[in-house]
């Protein structure tokens, strides 16, 4: 049993063919399909409605992550899929993913190929992205923001409220699931060049998606943000007094002495952040 959730906003170009995808794609499977509609101003959501499944439409728009939480709500079925409507996944894959349920918490359509890195522009912060991505859970994560995917219903549920209410929402949600320990599958997808403008502004959704990661990595797991800053400034501090010694000057002796109140004090922080964080997320999850 599956509910798959297209969330949308000004797709009229691509929903039609993306329902007709979805539903040849389950038809042996029991499942339901829901749109939402993010305040379209377009035919998007007449379009849905006529293809005879369930739409839900906000009244303006409200955000990628609110929408999918607005289909996860209104759903009925233990597994739920995503996958965004402007026909760049390969919706047709869906009933392979669905098999990998009965082992994991989730699985995730890992895109591959040039439209998925992009230009040259957006291939190397790419590339950042997905290394810090990996530093933070210290796993190797092919993908950390596909917008197709199944994950447990139930599993999500317990943990929505912090889950990004913008484009971010797919990679915070790859970050939690790994971060708690929650059995996450890649299954390599292709990737297809959209149907319509892109929604996403380049110079916004990096810095959201950062501070995304900041914010995930402080809860879960601050040790991996306190240890390099700790090691950067210590390093700092003692290349700076070896300088004094050799060079002599009162400036270098302020700055190395600078660094390393800086790193004594950050560690000291840290520790109290960790402590913290630990304290919050078991009073978490233990509710």
């Amino acid at each position: 049993m599956f509910s798959m959730i297209i969330p949308v906003y000004n797709e009229e170009s691509s929903i039609g063919d993306v329902l007709n995808e979805a539903m040849n794609a389950l038809k042996d499977i029991k499942h339901e399909i829901i749109v939402v509609d993010d305040g379209s101003i377009d035919k998007t959501a007449e379009i849905a409605r006529a293809k005879g499944v369930k739409v839900i439409s906000h009244p303006e728009n409200a955000g990628y992550g609110t929408s999918i939480k607005t289909g996860i709500k209104a759903s009925k079925y233990d597994y739920i899929g995503i996958v965004d409507g402007d026909g760049s996944y390969p919706v047709k894959d869906f009933p392979g993913m669905v098999e990998f349920m009965k082992d994991y918490d989730m699985v995730v359509g890992a895109r591959r190929g040039k439209y998925y890195w992009g230009s040259i522009i957006h291939h190397p912060s790419r590339l950042f992205f997905l290394w810090w991505v990996r530093y933070v859970t210290g796993t190797s994560i092919p993908d950390a923001n596909s917008g197709m995917r199944i994950f447990k219903r139930d599993t999500v549920l317990s943990f929505m409220d912090p889950l990004s209410k913008g484009f971010s929402f797919t990679t915070s949600l790859t970050l939690v699931m790994t971060l708690r320990g929650k059995f996450v599958k890649y299954v390599p997808i292709d990737y297809y060049k959209r149907k319509g403008k892109s929604k996403v502004k380049w110079y916004k959704y990096p810095l959201r998606s950062f501070q995304i990661l900041l914010e995930t990595v402080i809860y879960y797991n601050p040790i991996k943000l306190i240890i390099p800053i700790c090691l950067f400034t210590g390093l700092a501090s003692i290349i700076l007094w070896v300088c004094y010694f050799i060079f002599w000057g009162p400036l270098l002796a302020w700055l190395a002495s600078l660094t390393g109140f800086l790193t004594v004090e950050g560690f000291l922080i840290g520790l109290i952040v960790i402590q913290n964080s630990m304290r919050y997320r078991t009073q978490g999850e233990s509710k």
